[in-house]
């Protein structure tokens, strides 16, 4: 195992908190968001990440954040000047048109109606929305519904982003016989989960009402529906099970396996958010009820699962992956890779079956221990040196605490923890870089110095714009928290392109 001064450095933040001091913050992460929209679009794609966008690093992700933002703008969760907030609906298009009208990139090919051209860009295995044509395709289609006139309702645009999605549904049950009895690539950055995410989230538009002219397109409506994804859901369930037989089988004798595991990457068998067990459960468990019923996979399977998870966190970090015949290694403390990811699921079980962490009951309480523990990890070894970014650095690590602090405050704990925990970490990432310097920094924070610059600085999950998104959630639970409002956390968003308060949008 590595020195932590190699992974991460020495927490001395203090998360105490008054009125004086979430104000200060507030004025740091507004800056910081102002500069972050300066900066930003400066950064826009060459020509090889318009032939192969990626919304995970590449700057059509930016979308993300501008179409994030222009939402919680709209709702008065966050405070943008009008000059600003009025250009980001032609930012997102900016960010988007060039890939998708880019004639022999990979979107065009996944919108291909012929199967053989549509495999060279989006197949099984190659179909989440992080990395792959889905993901501009989705916001794209997002954008339509979502901005009404201010999308200029583009015809062409939408077909072909209609048909890039239609493309990815198939490429999900394009499975063989070897993958799916081996649980195979079914993880939120290249697989089925990940574009299962999509659709949920245009699910959740659709619900909401917007869109109503684009909302009645027959594909996007069959797509969406209980059976679409559905279907989806019993594959990935299928094949976790079958995976899991399989796992079993190659375990040292006397060890007990869980009743669902999925293999990534080399064939390994990574426990974290973004290829892992963990990630692949928070999707499952943001499905509508009506999907994941008790009767069929709840209680059979997922929960069973992520005990069995629970059962390998050493001190409240969880292993990267599990090797059968090798000791498990827990370096990392990162959303891809270690407790942030065990986090985030837990807050997901505890929002969907409440009864599960119920601390009247002992193995409730026992899990809501875990979560606990989890947290702690977080916040001992979460100030990681790869720096600002969401997958593996300090804002993603951020993002438990403040969904946490959702869960405190609607149960009247005004003093929250993890608020001052999750502030702390996200006043800290507003400093580093690409951000410039900062004039003065308090004693007990780190310098910046400390910290990498991502290879990525201003993508959406290495850099800039994902840390970007989650200070403008924090800002708007700060507003609840001013406004009083009733529906606390209401106009947050969550974990860009994850969720965790269940989808709420598909970004």
């Amino acid at each position: 195992m590595a020195p932590s001064s190699e992974r991460y450095v020495p927490n001395t933040l203090s998360y105490n908190y008054d009125a004086n001091s979430i104000d200060c913050i507030k004025r740091q992460l507004e800056s910081a968001l102002l500069t972050a929209l300066s900066v930003i679009p400066q950064h826009q794609p060459e020509s090889n990440r318009i032939a192969r966008p990626r919304l995970y690093t590449g700057a059509v992700g930016h979308s993300v954040l501008y179409l994030r933002l222009y939402l919680q703008a709209a709702s008065g969760a966050i405070d943008l000047p009008p000059a600003v907030a009025s250009a980001l609906p032609r930012l997102v298009k900016d960010t988007l048109e060039p890939c998708l009208t880019y004639p022999v990139g990979a979107i065009a090919r996944a919108a291909s109606d012929d199967p053989e051209q549509r495999r060279t860009a989006v197949s099984f295995g190659k179909v989440g929305a992080l990395d792959t044509p889905v993901g501009p395709a989705l916001i794209e289609l997002t954008r339509q519904l979502v901005l009404g006139h201010q999308a200029d309702d583009d015809e062409d645009l939408w077909e072909t982003a209609l048909r890039v999605l239609k493309g990815g549904y198939d490429a999900c049950g394009e499975m063989n016989l070897e993958e799916f009895e081996a649980g195979d690539m079914v993880e939120i950055l290249y697989g089925t989960c990940g574009y299962l995410y999509a659709l949920l989230g245009l699910r959740a538009v659709l619900d909401g009402g917007m869109g109503e002219d684009r909302a009645k397109d027959a594909s996007l409506t069959r797509l969406t529906s209980d059976a679409g994804m559905g279907a989806l859901v019993d594959n990935v369930i299928r094949s976790g099970a079958s995976g899991a037989m399989y796992f079993q089988s190659v375990l040292k004798y006397g060890m007990k396996g869980p009743p669902l595991m999925w293999r990534s990457l080399h064939e390994k068998y990574y426990l974290g958010g973004i290829h892992g067990i963990a990630g692949i459960l928070l999707v499952l468990l943001q499905c509508p009820p009506s999907i994941i019923t008790v009767s069929s996979h709840l209680y059979s399977h997922i929960l069973p699962t992520i005990d069995w998870l629970l059962t390998l966190q050493k001190p409240g970090n969880t292993p990267s992956s599990i090797t059968p015949g090798r000791q498990p290694s827990y370096r990392y403390c990162q959303f891809c890779h270690g407790a942030p990811g065990t986090a985030l699921m837990l807050l997901a079980l505890r929002d969907r079956v409440p009864e599960a962490m119920d601390e009247r009951d002992q193995m409730g309480r026992w899990r809501a221990d875990k979560l606990r523990e989890a947290l702690d990890c977080i916040w001992r070894e979460g100030i990681v040196r790869k720096g600002i970014g969401l997958c593996h650095g300090i804002a993603g690590n951020a993002m438990p605490f403040l969904l946490q602090a959702v869960w405190d405050l609607k149960k009247g704990n005004v003093s929250s923890e993890s608020l001052g925990k999750a502030l702390a970490l996200l006043s800290l990432s507003a400093t580093l870089p690409p951000m410039p310097p900062s004039a003065s920094c308090p004693s007990d924070v780190p310098p910046p110095s400390l910290f990498r610059t991502p290879d990525n600085p201003y993508s959406l999950f290495e850099g800039l714009a994902g840390a970007a998104c989650v200070w403008a959630d924090a800002l708007a639970l700060l507003q609840d928290l001013e406004e009083r409002n009733a529906e606390v956390g209401g106009r947050m968003i969550g974990f860009p392109m994850v969720g965790g308060l269940r989808v709420r949008w598909p970004l």
